[in-house]
Parts: structure tokens; sequence; C-alpha cells
């Protein structure tokens, strides 16, 4: 089944694929093994008794900060599965309160405006290993999640081949 209908991603720098192995391979050996903690600010405006929610910093691979919100249902005691989405530069992050209604956490990161593609993969990545690293996260079930029509957008592919290579 083919990921994409057209030619696949490419960096227009260097005019390489974006689904080489060889590629990433040094971009993802240039990652710390473990990613920064997250700068967590609570938010009380968006938290009820049903779900807690946070609005959390990381610094990206190249010193960019990123933002968005984790939320979690605040009736689940154990560790529970989560999903990563992310928004677009013009649009605020917003919980899908479906997920939280299926006992699972939520990640939703903006895009910074202007953000090359291998840039973005490597914020995925990055995100995704804060969300592993979250406590009260299963670990095992931590997945990416679609856009608001369905569609997975270019970087969650690409992170979902690099992680299917067991690169990331």
């Amino acid at each position: 089944m083919a990921l994409w209908t057209g030619m696949p991603p490419y960096d227009p720098q260097t005019s390489r694929l974006l689904l080489q192995r060889s590629w990433w391979k040094d971009r993802l050996q240039g990652l710390p093994p473990e990613p920064e903690a997250p700068l967590v600010t609570p938010r009380p405006d968006l938290s009820s008794d049903e779900r807690t929610v946070v609005e959390f910093q990381i610094r990206a691979h190249d010193g960019a900060r990123l933002w968005g919100l984790y939320a979690r249902p605040s009736a689940s005691s154990g560790p529970v599965s989560t999903r990563i989405r992310n928004c677009g530069p013009a649009d605020l992050p917003e919980i899908d309160e479906s997920t939280l209604r299926h006992d699972q956490a939520e990640f939703v990161m903006q895009e910074p405006a202007g953000r090359r593609l291998a840039d973005r993969v490597l914020d995925v990545i990055n995100l995704y290993q804060v969300a592993k690293n979250t406590p009260g996260i299963d670990r095992t079930e931590v997945s990416l999640g679609a856009d608001n029509g369905g569609t997975f957008p270019d970087e969650f592919l690409i992170v979902r081949q690099l992680s299917d290579w067991n690169m990331c």
C-alpha cells in the first residue's frame, strides 16, 4: 500500500528523499538518548472533574521551543495509553474529548510556522519520547493520531516508517 500518491517527501536543501535510512541514521544519532524534561504549567481553565490538562514546552533538537497541551482522564489511576497529534501553526491546540472518554491521554503539539519537514519529523520523535517518559503513561501504548480530517501528516508517516525500521 502506497503512503503517498505523488513523489515521496524530500529535503529541498539536499534533494534527498526523506525515506532513506542512511539519511535519517545521521540525524537520529545526533539526538540525545533521553529528551529533556518538559516545562509544565497547570491549566485549571481547561481542566475539569473529568480531565487534567497542562501546557507543556519542550526544546527541539535545534533549540526551537515547541509547545502544546497534555490531557489525561482524572479518573484513571494506573498507566493509560496516549495519542500524539499536532495542529497547524495558526491553530490552537485542542483536546479531543473522545480520546479522554476512551480512557486515553493526549498530547497535542502546535507545529511552528515555516518549519521544514525533516525538523517536524524530529519534533514528533522528541514528543514521542517525552510522552513515553511521562509518569502515568503506558510506554508500550503511545500512538500517533490523525488530524481532524482523519489523515496523517507526512511527518507522522515518516516517524511510523522509522519506527518500523526500529530507528526510533
